[in-house]
Order: C-alpha cells, then sequence, then structure tokens
C-alpha cells in the first residue's frame, strides 16, 4: 500500500491512511519533523525538519465516480530551492525536479 508517513514533533506518528480521521494533514505542516513515503514497503525516507507540502494528480471520467490517482507529490523547500519529488501510482517511478 502506497502512504505518506509523517513523524510529529510531539512524537506522534500518523499514515495517510490514518482510520481515525482525527487529524486532517493540511492542519499539520508547522507540527512535522520527519516524513517518509511507504512505496509498497519501499521506504523513501526524507531530510527532517523541511517544510514540505503535498498534492496529488488524479482523473475522472466525466459522469463517473471513479477517481485514479495518478501521482502523489510532495514540495519540500530546501534553502531557496523547491525540490519536487513526484511518485507514478502505476509504474512506482520516482522523478525528482528542482526548481
Amino acid at each position: 500500500m502506497k502512504k505518506w508517513i509523517a513523524k510529529l514533533k510531539d512524537g506522534r506518528v500518523i499514515s495517510e491512511n490514518d482510520e481515525t480521521g482525527s487529524i486532517k494533514w493540511d492542519t499539520i505542516n508547522d507540527e512535522v519533523s520527519e516524513i517518509v513515503f511507504d512505496n509498497d514497503g519501499q521506504m523513501v525516507i526524507l531530510p527532517s525538519n523541511v517544510e514540505c507540502y503535498f498534492s496529488k494528480t488524479a482523473s475522472v471520467a466525466i459522469g463517473s465516480d471513479n477517481i485514479a490517482i495518478e501521482s502523489r507529490n510532495l514540495i519540500m523547500k530546501v534553502g531557496n530551492k523547491e525540490v519536487i519529488m513526484r511518485i507514478d501510482e502505476q509504474t512506482n517511478n520516482i522523478q525528482i525536479e528542482v526548481k
């Protein structure tokens, strides 16, 4: 299973698939100390204490309820650069772009 896992500054560990729904990912940016992406068992560990944002690209046919996630994206601020990591959901290819 593919999922983001975050370790918070207070020691809690949450995953994107947190069933409790008690934590909203868009509200924890200031609390995250470490981010890991579990790519079906392949762990991608990102640098600690960097500013980051998440997004997904998806598609859906008009009139359908079937949403297909195409990629998961992480944008990190490293100094004055943006590092964008895209993980293709179908191929598991990871693409890194620096702006």
